[in-house]
């Protein structure tokens, strides 16, 4: 690019691109050039050496009681991205790994909070910070496994993926979409789907005592609920055992008509089934009168219809193997 350019462009490049050089930088930027002009090797940078554990450690946590005290007035000078920059390099191997965990996890859960801590905050903090809730989400995933798939490790983000407050960019079904499609094994997804079960379980017998339900601080019991069965729905549909996850989404989501529960399971089937599992949701939901009244109801049964016959032209997979 710079071979074939003019040199009056190329002058007046660089002087465009100086202007925009914070003092600090300009002065980096004397440096580089002086050198280069007298023919000497450009200094190089200092590498920055990480901070040690403990003094990371010290500074998450002082941070974390700052926002939750409200000593934050502008939502860019949150520190979270270097946090979890910092986090993000300690090894599986280190003795502070766990321990590293644990804060990105605290991490994680501040910044779901934040709206609901500081009324100053009115974007979405996953721009602030430069990563998206969904990849926030994963590298927890990812740390957390690597201690392998126990049923504490599956449970905790499970959960983690149906109760944090979601981002403003956040699709209602993005996490528990990211934590199914993690899961290695169909033991460990009947792990996910009983933890999932428990959970919803839990909530059911709270909303029964509504003295108890200060039990649920900061959140919504029914959203919570639904965002479990959602969960189940998908894990049930990835195992191959549709009926029984269609069974329990109906019975269970809270919504305030009948028809939504329809809209909603059939929502998921686009997303995680094929032909069939949406075939099989339409027609239990029709059988049981989940469609009648609903605004898409036309709309549903022309997609029936259409993958009603999809499924019917649809050439059968090849047997993996030779008949004799």
């Amino acid at each position: 690019m710079l071979s074939g350019a003019e040199r009056s462009l190329l002058e007046k490049a660089f002087v465009e691109s100086y202007k925009k050089f914070t003092k600090a930088q300009k002065e980096k930027a004397d440096l580089l050039i002086q050198a280069v002009l007298a023919g000497e090797t450009p200094p190089k940078a200092p590498k920055k050496q990480p901070l040690d554990f403990e003094t990371l450690e010290k500074q998450i946590n002082r941070f974390i009681q700052n926002v939750q005290e409200g000593n934050y007035t502008l939502q860019r000078r949150l520190p979270f991205k270097r946090f979890i920059k910092e986090l993000d390099q300690v090894k599986p191997d280190s003795e502070h790994f766990e321990q590293a965990v644990s804060l990105l996890s605290d991490l994680y859960f501040l910044a779901s909070q934040v709206y609901a801590m500081n009324p100053f905050f009115i974007d979405d903090v996953y721009r602030s910070i430069g990563i998206s809730q969904s990849d926030f989400y994963l590298l927890l995933a990812e740390k957390t496994f690597c201690s392998g798939y126990s049923w504490q490790n599956v449970a905790s983000m499970a959960r983690i993926a149906c109760t944090c407050i979601l981002g403003l960019d956040t699709f209602h079904l993005e996490l528990p979409l990211e934590f199914a499609a993690l899961l290695p094994t169909p033991d460990v997804c009947n792990i996910a789907i009983e933890e999932c079960k428990r959970e919803v379980q839990e909530r059911l017998d709270r909303l029964s005592k509504p003295s108890k339900n200060t039990s649920f601080p900061n959140c919504d019991p029914e959203d919570e609920i639904n965002r479990f069965c959602d969960l189940i729905l998908i894990l049930y549909i990835q195992l191959g055992e549709v009926e029984q996850g269609c069974k329990y989404y109906f019975k269970n989501l809270i919504v305030p008509d009948r028809q939504s529960k329809s809209e909603f399971a059939l929502e998921i089937a686009l997303l995680v089934g094929d032909d069939a599992d949406w075939i099989y949701i339409y027609k239990y939901a029709s059988r049981h009168g989940f469609l009648s009244g609903s605004l898409l109801e036309d709309e549903f049964e022309d997609e029936f219809k259409e993958r009603l016959k999809r499924q019917h032209t649809r050439p059968k997979d090849p047997l993996p193997f030779k008949l004799p």
